[in-house]
């Protein structure tokens, strides 16, 4: 009986013997199956480290029990048909507690205590793991780097591919390197690993890395993909597009020597890094900056742009600037010497010529500034035109072309020929020249008006006497005169450019004066009205002088009158009145006690009575009082 049933306990042992492995934050469960029924008590027991010990004790009676409330421990016990059964469990295990705890357990039968004993070992997947972005090496090797800063044991990096639309699949070419570092007495590591691999055997796509990171534990234990962390790393590898922005897209033209600038850039975002190359001066700034010129081709001033990136994959774009330039006017006339004689129009026949411009400018053509009617006749890049004239003269002709851009114009002139008028002679009959009293002289004009250019030479003959004028209209020309009519003969000659010019004209005119010359009778008359205006203003000097005397006499009469009245007044009222003569006597008593006045001056005198007897009446004939004049006296 005991040979079979540690037979039986050897089995159970084999299987308990082996190391375990646990997840941390997991519960695990030891389990023990016996068929003996002599088994009175099991003893689990757990050692940390070998530090420290717990122990459960379970005992097989009529009613199988353990001991409940350990911390961090739970244990049973159950029998059944002669079959004991007996679990151990540590809950919530970590890594700081329970890794490599020994652990056994004792069976006691009849007094006979068999022991076994067994490692546990716990595993901490990545705490926290992180995959930096990808980084470019030398421009064509990529790298992508993870890290965990909590693990154990040490993590493993598994790096799969997704590109596209395509399926993952595991990397298998590529290096991965590993680094990991104990975390003190924590018991923990930290893990770094790192895949490179070449761009080019990546190739163009959008690629997603997936990566795992799990500890390295023997692989028949399932869990471990379950705990491990998986992270992504998106790359996006394409070629370059290169493309203008906004600012190149100018709507018309750019009118030359503007400056302008014109944009460049990737329109394809990529892991890999680009430059922007223009084929002006080799500058690989994004924006060019540049002065429009005439091209000698065509309308359009070219650039290129190239987008290249660290593999030398390239795209070029090329920059049409359409440039606005102005043409050279060029006008010749056909017909430039024109005469107008008999004919009363001619016809103005001529060419405007235009070298290449852009953009493809219209043309006007001005006979002395009025626009010539309708559309000149046109033959690529030369333009003809006809116009009727009908008078001579300075014709101005222009060419004109102008566009959205440019108005340019060019002037030329044109002289029209044409004659003058038959020349005519008269004699201006109120212009003489007075030489003698029996001689005097006629002034004879030739006048030929009109045409252009003026005549060259006008000369006028009469009898023997001849005058000439140049560059002018009219010719002047004195010939003697008498009292006496004479026919004299005047022929006027005239020179001329124009080839139809009347230039001979003769008259005879009759010559005499009679009396004064009109000149003489008009100093004469003036004279004579001179004369009379003088006298007549002499008289009225006259008459006035008289009036103004004969009014200054008559006031001075009447003023004398005025005082010889007054002065018989005053004599009356003193012979009447006592009272005056008192008065009287009384200013003349002071004349003789005063000498010291003059005879003028003495009160009692009869100049100074004079004197005062005047003041008195002129107030007396203002109040119409008679006796105040006495009262004034005192």
């Amino acid at each position: 009986m005991k040979h079979c049933l540690r037979t039986i306990w050897m089995y159970a042992l084999i299987g308990l013997s082996m190391a375990q492995w646990a997840g941390q934050n997991s519960s695990y469960t030891f389990v023990l199956l016996t068929v003996s029924e002599n088994v009175e008590t099991i003893v689990w027991g757990r050692f940390r480290n070998s530090l420290s010990s717990t122990y459960s004790f379970c005992t097989v009676y009529a009613q199988p029990r353990c001991d409940d409330g350990l911390n961090g421990f739970k244990t049973n016990i159950t029998l059944e048909s002669g079959t004991i059964k007996s679990m151990f469990t540590i809950q919530n295990v970590t890594l700081e507690l329970h890794n490599t705890t020994w652990g056994n357990y004792v069976t006691f039968t009849d007094k006979v205590a068999e022991e076994t004993r067994y490692d546990l070992k716990v595993y901490a997947p990545p705490e926290n793991p992180v995959c930096d972005n990808a980084i470019l090496i030398n421009g064509t090797i990529i790298q992508i780097n993870c890290v965990t800063e909590k693990v154990f044991p040490a993590a493993i990096c598994k790096f799969y591919l997704k590109t596209n639309q395509s399926a993952t699949v595991l990397l298998n070419s590529g290096s991965i390197n590993y680094k990991s570092d104990a975390l003190n007495s924590t018991g923990y590591n930290r893990t770094e690993c790192s895949y490179t691999e070449s761009v080019r055997v990546l190739g163009p796509g959008s690629h997603v890395f997936h990566v795992v990171m799990y500890p390295n534990i023997p692989s028949n234990i399932t869990e471990d993909m379950k705990r491990s962390s998986q992270l992504t790393v998106p790359i996006n590898i394409v070629y370059p597009k290169a493309v203008l922005a906004p600012n190149c897209n100018f709507i018309d033209y750019i009118k030359e020597n503007e400056t302008r600038t014109c944009t460049c850039y990737d329109d394809n975002p990529s892991f890999l890094p680009t430059q922007v190359r223009w084929n002006v001066d080799g500058t690989s700034n994004r924006t060019l900056i540049f002065t429009a010129r005439r091209p000698s081709s065509n309308v359009f001033q070219m650039f290129q742009c190239t987008i290249i990136n660290s593999l030398n994959w390239t795209d070029t774009i090329t920059y049409q600037a359409p440039v606005a330039y102005p043409p050279t006017l060029n006008v010749s006339l056909l017909n430039p010497n024109l005469d107008i004689c008999d004919a009363k129009e001619v016809n103005i026949l001529g060419n405007c010529f235009l070298t290449p411009s852009f953009p493809q400018p219209s043309v006007q053509v001005y006979i002395n500034n009025v626009l010539l009617v309708g559309n000149p006749q046109t033959n690529s890049n030369l333009y003809t035109f006809n116009s009727t004239v009908t008078s001579s003269g300075i014709v101005n002709v222009t060419c004109c072309a102008n566009n959205q851009a440019f108005t340019v114009h060019i002037n030329t002139s044109l002289f029209i020929k044409g004659p003058p008028e038959v020349p005519t002679i008269f004699k201006l009959v109120k212009d003489e020249v007075f030489s003698s009293e029996s001689t005097r002289q006629a002034i004879i004009m030739c006048q030929s008006r009109g045409g252009y250019p003026y005549s060259k030479k006008v000369s006028l003959t009469c009898g023997s006497v001849e005058a000439q004028a140049t560059n002018s209209e009219n010719v002047i020309l004195y010939v003697n005169m008498t009292r006496t009519p004479t026919d004299v003969n005047c022929t006027c000659v005239v020179w001329h450019e124009s080839k139809c010019v009347h230039n001979k004209t003769t008259e005879t005119l009759t010559l005499y004066f009679l009396g004064d010359s009109g000149l003489d009778q008009v100093n004469k008359a003036a004279i004579g009205v001179g004369v009379s205006m003088a006298i007549v203003i002499v008289v009225l000097i006259i008459i006035m002088i008289f009036i103004i005397r004969r009014i200054k006499r008559t006031n001075g009469n009447q003023q004398t009158q005025l005082k010889t009245n007054k002065r018989q007044d005053y004599n009356n009222i003193r012979a009447t009145t006592p009272y005056v003569n008192t008065e009287m006597h009384a200013y003349e008593t002071a004349n003789t006690r005063n000498p010291s006045y003059s005879n003028e001056e003495l009160p009692g005198t009869s100049q100074h009575r004079d004197k005062k007897f005047e003041i008195s009446f002129k107030k007396a004939e203002k109040e119409d009082h008679p006796y105040d004049e006495v009262t004034e006296l005192k």
